[in-house]
C-alpha cells in the first residue's frame, strides 16, 4: 500500500482535532506524507500496518481483521 490508498480526508481530520486539542503544534504540515512521517506511521517510504488500519479506505484482501 501506498499514501496514496489511505484516505487523506480522515489524515487531515485527525491532525486538525490533535491541534485543536493542543496535541501538535500549529506548524504541522498538510501533506499526508510529512504527517505519516511525524506520527511515526511510515519507515522510509514504506507504510507500517497501523497507518493502513488508522487510516485505509480498502482492506481487503490484505486486511480481512479490518473489515466491518
Amino acid at each position: 500500500m501506498e499514501v496514496a490508498d489511505l484516505d487523506e480526508e480522515e489524515v487531515l481530520r485527525t491532525v486538525r482535532v490533535r491541534i485543536a486539542a493542543g496535541r501538535l503544534p500549529e506548524s504541522t504540515s498538510s501533506l499526508a506524507a510529512d504527517i505519516l512521517d511525524r506520527l511515526g506511521l511510515r519507515v522510509g517510504a514504506r507504510l507500517v500496518n497501523a497507518a493502513v488500519v488508522l487510516f485505509g479506505k480498502r482492506f481487503l484482501p490484505d486486511y480481512p481483521q479490518c473489515q466491518l
